[in-house]
C-alpha cells in the first residue's frame, strides 16, 4: 500500500510537471531561405514605458547689436538715444562760422531718453566721433537754435537736438559714441554707425 501511494504520487508530479512544460512558449523564428531575397527576421519587442519628451528650449533675449544706425533706438541700463538723422554740410546757417579749408560738418539729430533711472544727465560733450582711420571727433561749437544743451532728466523725460562735429571731408566710417556721466547700472556706451 504504501508503495501504490508513493507511485501514485511520483505519478501525480510527473504529470504537474510535463502540464507546465506544457503551458510554456516557445517562440520560433522562420528559417531564411537561401538566396538574393533572403531577410533576417528578428523578434520585435514591444515595450509599454512611456516615451520621454524634451522640454522645448527656452527663448533667448534678443541681444542688442553693437552698433545702430540713424532712425534706430538704443538703450543701455534705463538711457535710451535715437539718432533721427544725419548729414554732412559745410554750412553752419552762420555766415562768420564755417568749417575750417578740407573739413565739413556732421551734424546728426538725437533724442535722449530717461527710461529707468531716477535720474540722469545729458550734455552735448557726452558725445564722441571716430572715423575706419581711428581719428576721434569732439563735438563741435555751432551757435544755432536746436543744439543740443545740457540738463537733467528725470524718470520718463526726453530731449532732442542737434549734435555737431567738424572732421575732414575724407572721413569715412564714423561712428558716434554717447557716454553719459552715470556709475551706477552696468552702463554700456551706446554707439551708432552714420555711414
Amino acid at each position: 500500500m504504501r508503495r501504490t501511494l508513493t507511485c501514485l504520487l511520483a505519478a501525480v508530479f510527473l504529470l504537474g510537471s510535463l502540464g507546465c512544460a506544457s503551458e510554456t512558449k516557445v517562440q520560433t523564428l522562420p528559417t531564411p531561405t537561401s538566396g538574393a531575397s533572403a531577410q533576417a527576421v528578428a523578434p520585435t519587442a514591444t515595450s509599454s514605458a512611456p516615451t520621454a519628451t524634451k522640454a522645448p528650449a527656452p527663448t533667448p533675449t534678443p541681444k542688442q547689436p553693437d552698433y545702430g544706425t540713424v532712425g534706430q533706438k538704443m538703450t543701455s541700463a534705463g538711457i535710451g538715444l535715437s539718432v533721427l538723422s544725419a548729414k554732412r554740410t559745410s554750412e553752419s546757417g552762420n555766415q562768420f562760422i564755417k568749417p575750417k579749408q578740407g573739413n565739413e560738418y556732421i551734424v546728426i539729430e538725437v533724442v535722449v531718453e530717461n527710461e529707468g533711472r531716477e535720474k540722469t544727465p545729458y550734455n552735448l560733450m557726452y558725445f564722441k566721433a571716430k572715423d575706419s582711420d581711428g581719428f576721434e571727433y569732439n563735438t563741435a561749437l555751432v551757435p544755432v537754435d536746436n543744439l543740443l544743451k545740457s540738463g537733467e532728466l528725470a524718470q520718463g523725460e526726453k530731449v532732442r537736438g542737434t549734435v555737431w562735429f567738424e572732421v575732414p571731408t575724407t572721413a569715412k566710417g564714423l561712428i558716434v559714441t554717447y557716454q553719459p556721466m552715470v556709475i551706477l547700472g552696468g552702463y554700456q556706451p551706446i554707439k551708432f554707425k552714420l555711414d
